[in-house]
């Protein structure tokens, strides 16, 4: 269904699904926006990350609605700071 503002998000309510955020980069530049969050679940201590960019109609991460949206670190440690990189060099304009 469409997503609506009052939606759960992983970015802005990331405590509703069990998760804290840890590292946060990148952000906004003139309506577009780039990021990449590192999450973690507060019980398992497991580490997600994603990877979001968009023009700034879209809420950054709406369309992740859970916990299965987001990819697992273990295994992907690589790139996850590929994106960081990608984000951060995006961020210098």
């Amino acid at each position: 269904g469409k997503m609506s503002w009052n939606d759960p998000n992983v970015y802005f309510d990331p405590e509703k699904f069990g998760l804290k955020i840890i590292e946060s980069y990148g952000g906004s530049v003139s309506y577009q926006f780039n990021m990449v969050i590192l999450w973690e679940d507060i019980k398992t201590r497991e580490r997600y990350w994603a990877a979001d960019s968009s023009c700034s109609c879209p809420a950054p991460f709406e369309r992740f609605t859970g916990i299965g949206d987001l990819i697992p670190l273990i295994g992907s440690e690589e790139s996850y700071k590929v994106a960081v990189r990608k984000v951060k060099a995006s961020m210098k304009d």
